[in-house]
């Protein structure tokens, strides 16, 4: 069963944007919530010293966890503009001995400070710091071992960062791999174009992509005007369910969000920004104005289609597919699968030896907040600290 959780925070850092564990305590906050079905949340007046007020505001915050909880704290032990509080705490603590208190450092405890003593608040509670090789320093400046000391590092979540609204929230949530698949993309494209945007190309590429043991998402953004008659999207599932894509690695937006019809160009932007490559099969283009958004949002490896004198002639570099156009028809000179396998060899060779999208892949997969949670939290609120 999860514990009670209780954030405790100084009302200081959360009003002031130049203080920047203010934005790791919003998204922690966000991360919680995500994941919990509560979390309670008291911030603590600490412009100006009031013992008596503060006190009693703790301790009801405390006595609201019950019998046993979590309570998570920033920087009330390390900083001196919140000591007093740290004190407060120190003192009311031993009225609580079934609450395990975890203690955010946000900053390099270089010099040693008399009130760094994780000695004086008792066995229930940690320090929590974002770097493992830093704890024994960590532990050796708060008088400690280094067993209390936990390494979390903080949040790094492009919804939060960005601002992704309740419906880009509600199209992470359904299609999951968008920020944990090593191939991303999202692929903007009216509803009623599809064939003519090559999306049957492109499900066929994420395929073969897939079949080399790499795992994929691909999300349609079907943007529809309503002047013309909607594509059918079932014979889209259908072909990638054939392809050997499953459930959410392949999705139309108009599926996830309620009524759709169309994002703001920002919106689309953002949601471009999860890209790991952009493969642009398009049968028919006169200027492709969708791929260099897609490389003004994202680092990506591009893909554009060979075929088709519009974009084989971009001068950027990338690659290059043949996927046939109006003015080429396509030809496998090796049979259909042999060819979108080769596409896809050549896609994760060029990707995966392109440092600015493996480093913005591994903060996109590891740093998100359900990643986060998963791997540390999870097995914090167990109580588990290994």
């Amino acid at each position: 069963m999860t514990p009670n959780v209780l954030m405790m925070t100084a009302s200081y850092g959360n009003s002031d944007p130049a203080y920047s564990p203010s934005h790791v305590i919003k998204d922690q906050n966000a991360m919680l919530l995500t994941h919990l079905s509560a979390v309670l949340r008291s911030d603590v007046e600490s412009r100006y010293i009031n013992l008596p007020v503060a006190k009693k505001q703790i301790e009801r915050a405390l006595s609201c966890l019950g019998s046993s909880g979590v309570v998570f704290v920033h920087d009330w032990i390390f900083h001196n503009r919140f000591q007093w509080l740290g004190d407060i705490l120190a003192e009311i603590s031993p009225e609580f001995p079934n609450l395990r208190f975890y203690h955010w450092i946000h900053s390099i405890p270089v010099v040693q400070k008399a009130w760094w003593d994780l000695n004086q608040y008792g066995d229930n509670h940690w320090i929590v710091y974002p770097y493992e090789c830093d704890r024994a320093a960590v532990a050796a400046k708060f008088r400690t071992t280094i067993d209390r000391v936990i390494a979390i590092p903080h949040i790094v979540d492009i919804r939060t960062l960005h601002e992704f609204s309740l419906d880009l929230w509600k199209i992470t949530t359904a299609a999951p791999g968008l920020l944990s698949a090593q191939y991303v993309q999202v692929y903007p494209v009216a509803a009623d174009r599809l064939k003519d945007k090559g999306l049957d190309k492109l499900i066929k590429t994420f395929a073969a992509i897939k079949s080399r043991g790499k795992t994929v998402c691909l999300l349609v953004v079907d943007s529809w005007t309503g002047r013309r008659p909607r594509e059918d999207k079932q014979t889209y599932y259908d072909l990638a369910q054939a392809c050997g894509l499953e459930g959410a690695e392949f999705s139309f937006v108009s599926d996830i969000v309620d009524n759709f019809r169309a994002f703001s160009r920002a919106d689309v932007a953002k949601l471009m920004q999860l890209n790991s490559i952009f493969c642009f099969p398009t049968m028919g283009e006169a200027f492709g104005l969708v791929l260099y958004e897609a490389l003004v949002s994202s680092a990506v490896t591009p893909v554009v289609n060979a075929d088709l004198d519009a974009t084989r002639t971009i001068p950027i570099p990338g690659l290059t597919g043949h996927f046939g156009s109006c003015e080429r028809r396509l030809r496998f000179d090796s049979g259909e699968t042999a060819h979108y396998e080769q596409i896809a060899a050549n896609i994760i060779g060029w990707t995966e030896h392109n440092f600015a999208i493996q480093s913005r892949n591994y903060v996109r997969q590891t740093l998100n907040m359900d990643a986060i949670f998963r791997r540390y939290y999870e097995p914090l609120l167990r109580g588990e600290h290994g």
